[in-house]
Parts: structure tokens; C-alpha cells; sequence
């Protein structure tokens, strides 16, 4: 997925959450190849765009990532 688009998406879609960008704008909780480095990845770009704070890039990870345990059985390695 281009950088750009999740860019537009943290943008323009009132993202506050790395797992609502996974979950709901990227549609990422399909993809079978979904790795956590991924997620951080994610929550990097979402604090370069000022949407989350750099501080919190861990907790928003950890968040997310238990949200796709918990609520989808997918871990991402």
C-alpha cells in the first residue's frame, strides 16, 4: 500500500488509533501477511502526521496488536 494513501488516510479520515487505521481505514485485518512491523510502521507515519503522540507509538502498538488477538485470533509476528 503506498505511503502516500495511509498518509491521506491519517490525513482526511480522523484516524485516532493505530487499530482503527488497521482495523477499519486500511482494511489491514484481512491481509494474511499483516506483521507487527507493519503496525509500527503504521503508528510511526500516524505520529510524523501529528495524529498520536511519539510517546505513545509503543502503547498504540501494543494496543492494537492485542485488539487483533483478542477480537480477530491473529497474531502478527
Amino acid at each position: 500500500m503506498p505511503e502516500s494513501f495511509v498518509r491521506w488516510v491519517i490525513r482526511n479520515e480522523w484516524v485516532t488509533r493505530v487499530a482503527d487505521l488497521v482495523e477499519r481505514r486500511l482494511m489491514l485485518v484481512f491481509a494474511r501477511s499483516l506483521r507487527r512491523s507493519t503496525v509500527q510502521s503504521l503508528a510511526e507515519l500516524m505520529a510524523m502526521e501529528g495524529a498520536i503522540d511519539r510517546s505513545a507509538i509503543e502503547e498504540e502498538v501494543e494496543h492494537a496488536v492485542g485488539r487483533l488477538r483478542r477480537y480477530y485470533g491473529r497474531a502478527p509476528a
